[in-house]
């Protein structure tokens, strides 16, 4: 009975679970949605990433770029298992294909632990980044581990269950990633509590104390990162049991991001905030993504607005609230929510319907979509929705404006827009995103226009490539690189030769200049993202950091755009690079006005 009252939540969430899909099931078809049984697996899978990259983030306050090497190689371990024992190789219940994963995991997460530990902070950041880079561009080249782009397929129907099931139908699918789930998170929970996890929380918070103590500070964070590795594994391995194939995404900086929103959104701080985070991220990639081409951006400002409003995550308004409703004083906040809810509302009705007039203007117009709310169609080319638009934005604007508490928070956690270093920062890690962003978008059609289509797939393969001995002398020279602005320089000239050499050459050496490109980018990249925690108090770091992402991706936006409409215009290819251009000059130039000694 005491067990029952301590762990009452976690069985009350496992009958909510198994109760769910049937509040979507056909009873005229006796059947289960597929949709819903799959969209429920895939947040049971990343549930598990999400919390063991949390093993990291917040238990051990290592901020990893690349965590998706672990739950990818994972993937790649379980599907090699799983295709041996449909050959007869070996024999393994399929219930325990997850566990081969996590072994899998548990093995890549000592091997670079042991690489990527020796560091930690910024240093430890920039090297997973540079590892998973070089892990993605291996995925592409050494085909007889990752399959290539077409990956490694499976049959998960390998009739060797225990309890007799053949896995053929989703719901025993899900059924077994519940159960991993569980186990996962359970173990994983425990091991908070382990003197391991008390330590990496001690390393954490004073790493300096902890060392002096006597407790080696590199050991903690390796077996941390060996043990997220085996849980990252595990879902590695679920994955390749839902979806039956594992490719190179698999291993890329999405999936990382996918773990590192999961995990700022649902908050770093409880053990559950990944688990909150997770469900809002598959659904805001499963379902909103469904309903609008411009998803991907609402999860970008959501990410923004978590960070600078409520850095602690949803978990963390949960606690706040939690003394709150301990005192019996709750209900005092009825009145107060009930006040914000309604500009608060119109600010979002605004924001949505601005930027989905501004999507169906573009991408929707091209693919031939027509705007419709309540089957009543918007004509986007009027001025009247968006006069209308704008008129959400502004009165709620002006409604939040009243009152003491909106003006602190927004002092707290509004960028300072006057800082220059912001604008620097922002306008570095733009030039290079919208070089490579650009060159990305614009180099297939050129190379077509100039009767060289046969040169598309190897200069884009280049492009990529490119990034891998970038990723490597990143790996190596970390830590002596962060505060010099000679690499920026370095880089600024490197990305300016190579745009200048592909817009005047349509040749075989456009594939070299690719590779130079897509080198210097990925160095840039990684050296702009761990300047914030450098040279900002810790207080600041968050929003400059969104500030930055804001002002970089804007001109990223601006400049593709810029470019497209001089190639339209003049008619010349070559056009379209000369934009890029004078963003190569830009990061030759603003680096140097960066005072790297400040701390």
């Amino acid at each position: 009975m005491n067990m029952l009252r301590r762990h009452w939540p976690w069985i009350l969430a496992l009958v909510i679970l198994l109760a769910l899909p049937f509040l979507f099931y056909d009873w005229s078809k006796g059947r289960h949605s597929g949709f819903v049984l799959t969209l429920l697996s895939e947040i049971g899978i990343m549930a598990i990433f999400a919390l063991s990259y949390n093993m990291l983030m917040g238990q051990a306050g290592l901020l990893s770029f690349g965590h998706a090497v672990l739950f990818g190689l994972g993937a790649y371990c379980a599907a090699h298992v799983v295709n041996m024992v449909k050959a007869g190789t070996i024999w393994l219940p399929t219930e325990l294909v997850p566990l081969a994963g996590g072994l899998g995991g548990l093995f890549f997460g000592y091997v670079f632990g042991w690489l990527v530990t020796k560091q930690r902070a910024t240093a430890f950041a920039m090297i997973t980044m540079g590892l998973g880079e070089l892990v993605s561009a291996a995925a592409l080249m050494f085909m007889a581990f990752f399959g290539g782009e077409g990956g490694i397929n499976i049959d998960r129907v390998m009739n060797t269950s225990v309890f007799g099931a053949s896995y053929s139908s989703p719901w025993q699918v899900y059924c077994l990633v519940l159960a991993w789930a569980f186990i996962a998170a359970i173990l994983m929970k425990l091991q908070t509590q382990t003197p391991l996890g008390s330590i990496a929380n001690a390393t954490r918070d004073n790493f300096e104390r902890a060392q002096f103590v006597g407790y080696d500070p590199r050991m903690v964070r390796l077996m941390q990162f060996t043990l997220s590795g085996f849980f990252a594994g595990i879902g590695g391995g679920l994955y390749v049991l839902i979806y039956e194939i594992v490719t190179f995404d698999t291993v890329s900086a999405a999936k990382s991001a996918n773990a590192l929103l999961a995990v700022y959104i649902g908050g770093a701080g409880g053990f559950f905030g990944p688990v909150l985070g997770t469900i809002v991220v598959v659904l805001l990639q499963s379902g909103v993504s469904l309903l609008s081409n411009a998803w991907l951006l609402y999860v970008g400002v959501l990410f923004i607005v978590m960070v600078m409003y409520a850095p602690g995550g949803l978990i963390g308004l949960i606690y706040m609230h939690m003394p709150i409703w301990r005192a019996g004083r709750l209900r005092e906040l009825a009145l107060p929510y009930a006040r914000a809810f309604p500009p608060a509302l119109l600010v979002l009705l605004g924001f949505v319907f601005l930027v989905e007039l501004a999507s169906f203007t573009t991408i929707g117009a091209a693919q031939g979509k027509k705007f419709t709310i309540g089957g009543n169609v918007i004509d986007t080319t009027t001025p009247l929705p968006w006069v209308v638009a704008i008129a959400a934005l502004v009165v709620a604007g002006t409604a939040t404006e009243k009152g003491d508490a909106a003006p602190a928070a927004r002092r707290r956690w509004w960028p300072d827009w006057r800082d220059g270093l912001i604008w620097r920062l922002g306008l570095t890690f733009g030039s290079v995103n919208a070089m490579y962003f650009s060159a990305n978008t614009f180099l297939p059609d050129y190379l077509t226009t100039h009767g060289r289509p046969d040169l598309i797939s190897a200069a884009l393969s280049a492009l990529n490539f490119g990034q891998l001995p970038s990723s490597i002398l990143l790996l190596a020279l970390a830590s002596r690189l962060e505060r010099r602005v000679a690499p920026y320089l370095v880089f600024g000239v490197l990305s300016l030769t190579s745009v200048i050499g592909i817009a005047t050459s349509a040749s075989a050496w456009t594939v070299f200049w690719a590779a130079l490109l897509g080198f210097s980018a990925a160095g840039v990249l990684v050296l702009v993202l761990a300047l914030p925690p450098i040279l900002c108090a810790p207080a600041d770091v968050a929003p400059v950091s969104a500030a930055m992402l804001t002002v970089s991706y804007s001109l990223a936006m601006t400049i593709a755009v810029v470019s497209g409409i001089s190639w339209d215009i003049t008619g010349i290819p070559s056009a379209a690079f000369i934009p890029m251009g004078l963003c190569g000059l830009v990061l030759f130039c603003i680096p140097a006005t960066i005072e790297f000694g400040k701390s």
